[in-house]
């Protein structure tokens, strides 16, 4: 199939979840009696933030500036990202901005662009500038699976020049625009625009939107939408698609039988069969 190839994308999005984990979980009420059961809130997890020229950092408001050689690692989540400066604004404004050789890597997915701005207070993260994702799964499909589950576990690159990603939890999702173009194996695909809803799972694809295989297999519609959880594609405005169905071979060939024609006997049909001349 032409679009499944796109169905891992999700999983390039997941990184940026990173940021609203490590913010810092809610107090714990305690009475005289028994302490009150603990709010659940998210996880803390260590960050490590690593300059190569300078590293300012301010107590009091939670705010750094780092230049030359930047390096955050998450090490839980074996995620590291680097750039050539970063800035902090400090947790009442909560702005993150880092430019310059941006790279983000984890065991599966490598993202790099020119700028990132990350706001925390409306959970939303934004990667500008030659925007190149490279997915590449860590798992190898099994032998039985079928050439549609085979496709989630093949390499995908896609480029764009702007990534949004809202983290908020229950509306996150992912928008890509600007040159969209993906590419996986023998599959590519291009539209105006790419919109992931992580919570429901659905992806859509928007604006003059093409796929193609090389074995010729063509794609085109004004709306793709990507079910998930269904294995399922939608197509509207104008939808097309081209494909070609394998036929069952039908073996070697083999001469073909004709019933006798009445009244000839032995040798060709329409040819007598010759007599012994009797000698004296």
């Amino acid at each position: 199939m032409l679009l499944w190839g796109l169905l891992i994308f999700a999983a390039g999005s997941s990184w940026l979840l990173a940021a609203e984990e490590n913010s810092s979980p809610s107090a714990t009420a305690v009475t005289e009696e028994k302490p009150a059961p603990k709010e659940k809130g998210p996880k803390k997890k260590k960050v490590i933030l690593r300059a190569r020229e300078t590293l300012e950092y301010n107590w009091e408001t939670g705010g750094f500036r780092a230049q030359k050689g930047v390096v955050v690692e998450i090490p839980e989540d074996e995620i590291t990202i680097t750039a050539d400066r970063a800035d902090y604004t400090g947790d009442e404004t909560g702005i993150l901005t880092a430019q310059g050789h941006l790279k983000f890597v984890d065991p599966e997915n490598e993202l790099t662009g020119e700028a990132l701005t990350v706001y925390t207070k409306e959970k939303r993260a934004e990667i500008r500038g030659q925007v190149r994702l490279v997915h590449t799964p860590e798992e190898e499909a099994p032998e039985d699976a079928s050439d549609l589950e085979k496709a989630r576990y093949e390499p995908t690159t896609m480029t764009c020049d702007r990534l949004v990603y809202f983290y908020r939890r229950g509306q996150r999702r992912a928008e890509a625009t600007g040159n969209l173009h993906f590419t996986q194996k023998e599959r590519t695909a291009t539209a105006r625009m790419l919109i992931f809803y992580q919570d429901a799972r659905v992806i859509d694809l928007r604006g003059e939107v093409r796929a193609e295989t090389q074995k010729g297999e063509r794609l085109k519609a004004d709306l793709v939408r990507i079910l998930l959880d269904e294995d399922r594609v939608l197509l509207s405005g104008h939808p097309e698609i081209e494909f070609y169905v394998e036929e069952e071979g039908e073996g070697g060939e083999a001469e073909q039988e004709v019933p006798p024609f009445p009244g000839a006997e032995g040798g060709k049909e329409g040819q007598g069969g010759e007599e012994e001349s009797e000698t004296p």
